[in-house]
């Protein structure tokens, strides 16, 4: 995946990556995604309250995240990563995580030594910034340090919030992303906006 994306950077590319199995994933099965998706099955299954059931299985999954070590997909994403924040290629990262899992995903990318926060948009600092009324499904966005925390909500128009509160503009738009939905709802951000845009599954 890393490799394709050499091929679609130019002079004003903004690149894009998903964190949980694009560019990282959990070294156990324990706290990935397929883990949490059957923690959520199960629990619905099992409890009455499904508005409970997926609480408390959001719960289990965030103190899980706490412990959660995680490895690079591939050595290579590290080394390409870093060699495009060397040469200023403006690059931010992109997450379903919300705000409270921020700690545990800074710290696993660290153990990789990832640092989102090298050549992120200048002059914007740590914010909660807002969707429009009735789109936040679980909380508002969130950024820190080069890193978009969407909290599950649309992909899209958390970018499209995001650009518009930093006034930030883009031309054209690489992202990689293991999930095809969130490609596609920064597709059609990226193109309302009038910008290109290359998605990498």
């Amino acid at each position: 995946m890393i490799k394709a994306i050499l091929g679609h950077i130019s002079f004003n590319t903004t690149l894009l990556f998903d964190l949980d199995n694009t560019v990282h994933e959990p070294l156990l099965e324990l706290g990935s995604d397929q883990w949490f998706e059957y923690m959520i099955n199960l629990a619905v299954n099992n409890i009455d309250d499904k508005e409970q059931a997926v609480t408390l299985a959001v719960a289990v999954y965030y103190s899980i995240q706490d412990i959660v070590k995680a490895r690079a997909i591939e050595q290579t994403t590290v080394n390409i990563i870093k060699a495009l924040q060397d040469i200023g290629v403006p690059i931010i990262a992109i997450t379903a995580r919300g705000k409270a899992l921020q700690s545990s995903a800074t710290r696993q990318l660290k153990d990789n030594e990832i640092d989102f926060s090298r050549n992120a948009p200048k002059g914007i600092e740590n914010m909660d910034f807002c969707l429009e009324s009735g789109e936040s499904k679980s909380g508002n966005p969130y950024y820190q340090d080069g890193i978009i925390y969407c909290s599950g909500n649309n992909k899209g128009k958390c970018l499209s919030a995001f650009l518009g509160e930093t006034n930030t503009k883009i031309n054209h738009v690489v992202m990689a992303d293991d999930k095809e939905k969130h490609l596609n709802s920064v597709k059609e951000a990226v193109e309302a906006s009038g910008a290109r845009f290359t998605g990498i599954l």
